[in-house]
């Protein structure tokens, strides 16, 4: 790790995986355009951890995405 990542807001979604110690992770950026959040919940299936970021000048917008980040995560 130790790598500094320079990054734009995601159009779409991305994936990589990243190995650390022999244990793999996958990564998927989706994107939090209002037209995507409805997909949200296809990536839940077998999903040990999430994460949610936002960038912090956005705190409206850190808002509504948690709302709906946690209605979709108590559903799947």
């Amino acid at each position: 790790m130790n790598e500094v990542v320079h990054t734009s807001p995601t159009i779409g979604s991305n994936v990589e995986e990243v190995v650390w110690k022999n244990v793999h992770f996958i990564m998927w950026d989706i994107g939090g355009q209002e037209s995507l959040r409805a997909t949200w919940n296809t990536y839940f299936n077998n999903t040990k951890v999430s994460a949610v970021a936002v960038c912090k000048r956005y705190i409206l917008k850190f808002l509504l995405c948690y709302s709906v980040y946690s209605l979709i995560a108590t559903v799947s």
